[in-house]
């Protein structure tokens, strides 16, 4: 194992995943080497011929260990690659003495979250997870009464997403909950709209597994795949709080999604990828800014001593328990007369009936679409 660098040395990074949203960390480790922070020594993707833009003249490579025994000195590995893949290229990662920035969801199963966690601390590594929307202040400016809320009183999350069937065709795993005898749990719940559910648990400080105290999982499909479009997840924390969140890809019109908070004072909306909040008491209705920190330019900082990870993989063991109940749930099929297809070729997509109106039901009353009575719903699809 290669000894570990300097704290004031910039990081020598590999990066796992070139396209899609490895390109973005890509971008990010770019402008860490502008500000002298940063060396991109390789980039890893088997399925990508060459390297455009700034990263043309770094060597391209097939596979991680490959990388990790021809770049020299690993500091810091950075991992945006399918689901699936997650447990064993961070495993790797840290084997090798370096840190990890580990995409959402970390993992794909419990187990190995139990894995990784006893790996990470036995290491002494650093492990830091892309959950974007945690990397910024806004979960805490809501569960700390920053804002003038009072007592928080209810809380949950509503996404309503629009995916076309280009979206479950564009990589082998989408949609999938296995693939090739390897978990993928791939579904609205524990990938598009991951964000909104551990936004919403982080608000209520439920952060960590043992924050969780019982999880239930209504999971249902309008699409032909494996795993979940539309559902709805109910969080009992150790501490007491209801935390409900209702998701759907089958939207008839895609809108930012957010996280609702209802306080003794007045009520918020956390549009969490606008990084802005929407407050409303008996004063009138203002915004409030959210600050957001890039989760690489965080890693960096907490691997030369001068910050704390914001979301260390300890602190997403309370999505892992929501992620744990989806795998272990069979999402129930939508009965056609509840679909409504639109669009032709890859941009067909369906719309499943006031599923809209319905989500933010679910949510305002904390409650799951049978126990709502919603037409199209099927009891039957939950699990504790």
């Amino acid at each position: 194992m290669a000894p570990a660098a300097p704290t004031n040395a910039p990081a020598r990074i590999v990066q796992v995943g070139a396209s899609g949203f490895g390109r973005v960390h890509r971008e990010r480790i770019a402008a860490a080497q502008q500000r002298g922070e940063a060396e991109l020594v390789a980039v890893v993707d088997p399925f990508v011929g060459a390297l455009d833009g700034p990263d043309a003249g770094v060597p391209l490579l097939g596979t991680l260990p490959e990388a990790l025994q021809t770049s020299g000195r690993v500091d810091v590995v950075s991992i945006a690659a399918p689901i699936a893949e997650h447990a064993e290229l961070a495993t790797l990662a840290l084997q090798a003495g370096a840190d990890v920035l580990l995409e959402k969801p970390p993992v794909a199963v419990w187990a190995d979250f139990e894995r990784l966690l006893e790996l990470q601390r036995s290491t002494g590594r650093l492990v830091q997870v892309g959950f974007q929307s945690l990397a910024t202040d806004g979960a805490d400016l809501l569960g700390s009464d920053a804002l003038g809320l009072g007592t928080l009183q209810q809380v949950g999350a509503v996404g309503l997403w629009l995916r076309t069937l280009g979206y479950w065709s564009r990589s082998p795993w989408a949609g999938r909950r296995t693939l090739d005898g390897r978990p993928v749990v791939d579904g609205v719940v524990t990938n598009p709209l991951a964000h909104a559910v551990a936004t919403a648990l982080a608000v209520v400080g439920c952060r960590r597994a043992e924050d969780v105290a019982e999880v239930e999982v209504e999971l249902f499909r309008a699409n032909a795949i494996d795993a979940d479009d539309t559902s709805v997840v109910r969080v009992r924390t150790a501490a007491g709080d209801v935390v409900t969140c209702a998701l759907t890809l089958c939207s008839p019109v895609q809108q930012d999604p957010w996280v609702e908070v209802v306080g003794e004072h007045g009520r918020a909306r956390y549009l969490y990828t606008e990084d802005r909040i929407e407050v409303t008491t008996a004063d009138g209705t203002r915004t409030a800014a959210v600050t957001r920190t890039d989760p690489l330019a965080n890693l960096l900082a907490a691997r030369r001593g001068e910050a704390e990870l914001m979301v260390p993989l300890v602190s997403t063991g309370a999505f892992m328990r929501v992620m744990d109940a989806v795998g272990r749930t069979t999402p129930a099929p939508i009965p056609a007369s509840g679909v409504r297809w639109v669009g032709e070729g890859a941009d067909r997509h369906p719309e499943v009936e006031q599923v809209d109106h319905w989500a933010q039901e679910a949510v305002r009353q904390g409650r799951t679409f049978t126990e709502l009575g919603v037409p199209w719903a099927r009891a039957g699809a939950t699990t504790a």
